[in-house]
């Protein structure tokens, strides 16, 4: 049940409820406080090797522009393809992961004696290479320098990313 105020929370395990107000303080400070930080904005310098590397691996052969492509061998392409595709499929997993977390943290604050909701967070994989997350970056607070990160440590950009020229 909601009024125009608050909502009320039941606990069918011990027949009780308890009504919160929707601006309750504790609430509001608790949740935004498990809410990415929205780093979206901040820009990185990147030399034009380094953007070219990036967008090759993020949007793969479209980041090419058509002479480019028309020079390019069948064997590159495939490489090109396979490695936007291995990014493409982590990158959804990693955004997959952010959203859970989010809601699990959000459920796990608002009912916190919930024995079904703690089961759910500690047993939970929700991730599935099917379901395609349909939140960008920025509804998920992650930055460029962020993808990078990722991109490096799922070994599709260089170790070395940040001192090339």
């Amino acid at each position: 049940m909601a009024g125009p105020n608050n909502f009320c929370i039941s606990y069918a395990d011990s027949k009780k409820h308890h009504w919160m107000n929707y601006e309750s303080s504790v609430i509001t400070k608790d949740i935004q406080s498990k809410v990415p930080n929205r780093l979206y904005q901040e820009k990185l310098r990147l030399s034009p090797k380094q953007v070219k590397m990036y967008r090759l691996a993020v949007y793969g052969i479209e980041a090419l522009t058509p002479e480019e492509f028309k020079v390019m061998s069948a064997s590159e392409s495939d490489s090109i393809r396979k490695t936007q595709s291995r990014a493409q499929r982590l990158i959804n997993l990693w955004k997959q992961e952010i959203v859970n977390n989010t809601v699990n943290e959000f459920l796990v604050t608002l009912f916190p004696h919930s024995k079904l909701i703690n089961k759910l967070v500690t047993e939970g994989n929700y991730t599935s290479q099917k379901d395609i997350n349909p939140f960008s970056f920025k509804e998920l607070g992650i930055s460029q320098k962020m993808l990078i990160d990722k991109l490096v440590e799922w070994n599709i950009l260089p170790v070395n990313f940040y001192q090339l020229n």
